[in-house]
């Protein structure tokens, strides 16, 4: 096994555990949709995913980093 490879089964692992979360504080959002904290456990177990897998695509795979909508409908 090469480090790719561990590096692939760690970022499974760290998935899995960012979902399990992302489940529970999604459930307690329902009771309480003005938790700020909450929303931002949410936010940062989603953000920490997509960086994550970021660095899982070669340069070379023509995957381009999407574009961004700013609030007055403009893309960044």
């Amino acid at each position: 096994m090469d480090d790719f490879d561990d590096v692939i089964k760690e970022f499974i692992v760290e998935s899995y555990e960012s979902l399990d979360q992302l489940d529970r504080d999604l459930v307690a959002l329902e009771d309480a949709p003005k938790d700020g904290d909450r929303l931002g456990s949410i936010f940062r177990a989603v953000h920490s995913m997509k960086v994550s897998s970021g660095f899982l695509v070669p340069p070379q795979a023509g995957m381009r980093r999407a574009r961004r909508s700013e609030p007055d409908g403009s893309f960044a």
